[in-house]
């Protein structure tokens, strides 16, 4: 997450409760509320130390209606609906979004009514609904922005027309509102389906079972009884349609089929066979996945708590909260460690919950702290260093299984429940590349690295860690991760190595990968568009992975790429950008990636896993790839050469010579400190 969006999302929140709105924090990629269970936040603002609480770190939305006094006309066909219907809108604060605008209105003192404008494609928010506002991300990528701001025009009061609307439908329906006899066979599809409309019209559980309780009496043909009125009222409220969510089919003639309230979170999978399924969120890209369980094993000091630290950072530094528990080094060694990494001391006091050698027992009251420090923090991430010594403080052996999986079901389990991602430092035996302890370990995680030492590195020199893939539910992240680690100059340097990350074309902006994926939708959808599924099909042919292909599209649909270089998104099918192709620097080859000779012909980008992770450089799994501007420490042969430099060495020493270095300080950080000058 951009510093400055999260400040921007903060700001805005900050404003919009200044005016007497009431803003909520919104999740990431999502439209949901981020709020403690249970918060009221449809019926009254929040609370100075509520509001003091909420992060909005990803974005903001407002409750509608008498809670904020506003009311927010959707419209989400670009005005086509106003326009047919020759509808007009005053002047007043108005939401540019991905298919059309949001238009605010003042709230009349007693209430307005959250109900579908007839025709179709207008929506009022307003009492019992939220809107997302400015300057939120739709899960899409495109930004909500003020085409007018509430500093351009006050609010306005509704038209007309939309109050004659209002009064046509905030009344509670009637028995007299259905026309026909409900069937025996059809008493409950018709009543659930009854029960959804006064959902959306704002009535409350306890209104909508009144109703459905008078149109039962009146119009069934044989009533039910009044305990299943009462469950079919209970289930259109617990009822959230989306996209992909179960509409009841027709009822037998028994009426119990489209009650049942675990049905309505069924998900179409055949839907998203063929539409595409949506990739893993990621919270730091190829390392760790969002709300998993993330295993990191290595020996001591191979650089496990270094690279738990850099994560902590990231996050913080994207203003996400982490809770650390530490039970092998402490305060004093860890706040250095940070320090040196460069970290902001205020970010890491407000973001950052450290806690040191803490008691996580299992019992009861042990459980029922962790579980309210979750809901209290609501963290992005949470880090245990190490597993061995939660175990043991727990009374537990990592040695078996059950006991394992029974320390996994209490905490990390349930972070995961909360959206929560965790990460497990643990130790390995000695000389055996496997986690220590029980087979179990393994199986709890949703994702195990191997974190093995493959240059050395201390506090004055850098060296290089490498992760190796073990596990991997999702099929998402690649099979191994370089790192460069160590001091230099009194600081910590942890970073990607060079080669694991792709640099943009400074044509266009895009990575050999990105312009591929690009390449793939003119060249083989350039009229008719494609839908995902079948574009990254298509892409899959071209040699280009499942992730790498969705992380390409994601920059292609965003604000990020210039208009000659953006992918049009229109519903779910993706369009090339309009007028002609950009110019290509490369003459010889189509995208400049498959001519042999190319400078960057063996990059590797940082979501391509078409690599049995050959570094960028062509070296093995262990070849040294050095900062940018940074020397690394020599590998462990320093003696001076012997007879023909090899072509490994030649071409270490090109690098060094791009980079900027003299060629003979690269022969000499090749060679060794005993190379002489011949």
């Amino acid at each position: 997450m951009n510093q400055v969006y999260a400040s921007a999302a903060q700001d805005a929140a900050d404003d919009y409760r200044n005016r007497g709105w009431a803003p909520i924090p919104v999740k990431r990629d999502s439209k949901a509320p981020k709020l403690p269970k249970g918060h009221p936040f449809l019926s009254r603002p929040a609370s100075e130390q509520e509001f003091a609480n909420f992060d909005f770190r990803h974005n903001v939305g407002l409750a509608t209606g008498k809670v904020s006094r506003v009311i927010v006309l959707d419209d989400d066909d670009n005005g086509e609906t106003l326009r047919e219907n020759g509808w007009h809108v005053p002047a007043t604060p108005t939401v540019k979004t991905r298919r059309g605008h949001q238009f605010y209105f003042r709230c009349p003192d007693d209430g307005f009514p959250t109900f579908d404008v007839v025709p179709k494609h207008l929506e009022v928010r307003a009492d019992g609904a939220y809107v997302v506002a400015p300057p939120s991300i739709h899960p899409s990528g495109d930004p909500y922005e003020w085409a007018i701001s509430p500093d351009e025009a006050e609010l306005a009061d509704p038209p007309q027309w939309l109050m004659e609307q209002a009064r046509a439908h905030g009344r509670k329906m009637q028995a007299e509102d259905v026309g026909e006899v409900i069937a025996k066979g059809s008493r409950n599809k018709v009543l659930f389906s009854i029960a959804g409309t006064l959902r959306r019209r704002g009535l409350d559980g306890a209104g909508i079972y009144a109703a459905l309780l008078g149109i039962n009496q009146a119009k069934c043909e044989t009533p039910l009884d009044e305990d299943e009125v009462h469950k079919i009222a209970q289930s259109a409220t617990r009822y959230k349609p989306n996209a992909q969510t179960y509409n009841p089919p027709p009822a037998d003639e028994d009426d119990k089929v489209s009650t049942n309230p675990l049905l309505a979170g069924r998900v179409d999978l055949g839907k998203a066979i063929a539409q595409g399924i949506d990739p893993p969120d990621e919270l730091e890209p190829d390392l760790l996945l969002d709300s998993k369980i993330h295993h990191f094993f290595g020996p001591s000091e191979s650089g496990k708590t270094i690279l738990a630290l850099w994560m902590i950072k990231r996050r913080v530094e994207a203003r996400q909260h982490v809770i650390m528990f530490d039970a092998e080094n402490g305060p004093r060694t860890n706040s250095e460690r940070l320090k040196q990494m460069g970290a902001d001391p205020n970010l890491i006091g407000k973001y950052l919950v450290y806690l040191p050698f803490p008691d996580l027992t299992l019992g009861e009251r042990g459980r029922q702290d962790l579980y309210e420090l979750l809901d209290e923090i609501d963290p992005a991430l949470i880090v245990f260093d190490s597993w061995a010594s939660f175990l043991s403080s727990a009374g537990f052996s990592e040695n078996d299984n059950a006991e394992i999986e029974h320390w996994d079901n209490a905490l990390t389990k349930r972070a995961k429940q909360r959206g929560i991602a965790s990460v497990i430092l643990d130790h390995v035996p000695h000389d055996v590349d496997r986690s220590r302890g029980g087979a179990r370990k393994k199986e709890v995680a949703d994702v195990q690295w191997q974190v093995k030492k493959t240059q050395d590195f201390d506090r004055d020199g850098v060296g290089e860690v490498l992760l190796i893939k073990h596990k991997d539910r999702e099929g998402w992240l690649p099979p191994t991760i370089k790192f460069s680690v160590g001091g230099r100059f009194g600081k910590l340097v942890c970073q990607r190595s060079a080669g694991t990350v792709e640099e943009p074309d400074a044509a266009g902006g895009l990575t050999r990968t990105e312009q591929k994926v690009l390449d793939t939708l003119r060249d083989e959808f350039p009229l008719t568009g494609a839908r995902m599924a079948e574009w990254q099909r298509a892409t899959d042919g071209r040699s280009v992975s499942r992730a790498s292909h969705y992380r390409a599209v994601k920059k292609l649909v965003s604000l990020e790429v210039s208009p000659a270089y953006r992918v049009r998104q229109v519903n779910e099918t993706y369009f090339p950008p309009d007028g002609a192709e950009p110019s290509n620097p490369d003459e010889t080859s189509k995208n400049g990636v498959d001519k042999p000779d190319s400078g960057r012909s063996h990059d590797v980008s940082n979501g391509s896993h078409e690599t049995s992770e050959t570094p960028a450089d062509g070296g093995g799994l262990t070849g040294l790839s050095p900062l940018k501007g940074e020397t690394m420490r020599p590998a462990a042969d320093t003696t001076a050469p012997t007879g023909d430099v090899t072509p490994e060495q030649q071409r270490r020493i090109r690098k060094l010579v791009q980079q900027g270095m003299s060629e003979k300080l690269a022969r000499k950080e090749v060679f060794g400190k005993g190379w002489v000058e011949p």
